[in-house]
């Protein structure tokens, strides 16, 4: 099982609503806040389970995060099978 941790957060200037982080294999992660303060942080976790056909190969994940009032920003993670 791969814990994948997913952290967001406000580099900004305003107060960003309806944050949002969608794993494009795992589906939706529940985050620790979804409103938040300039500097402020937010995480969550989801559960990968390392299946047979991955054996050999590399997992990987795409993560989008978005809000109210931002575009969406990706981040990509390899992990080696």
């Amino acid at each position: 099982v791969i814990t994948y941790t997913f952290t967001v957060e406000n580099t900004g200037s305003a107060i960003l609503t309806n944050v949002t982080v969608v794993d494009d294999k795992l589906g939706a992660v529940t985050l620790s806040a979804t409103t938040l303060a300039p500097g402020e942080t937010a995480t969550g976790t989801l559960d990968y389970t390392v299946q047979e056909s991955d054996l050999g190969t590399s997992i990987v994940n795409i993560a989008t995060a978005d809000s109210d009032q931002t575009g969406p920003e990706t981040d990509t993670n390899t992990i080696p099978v």
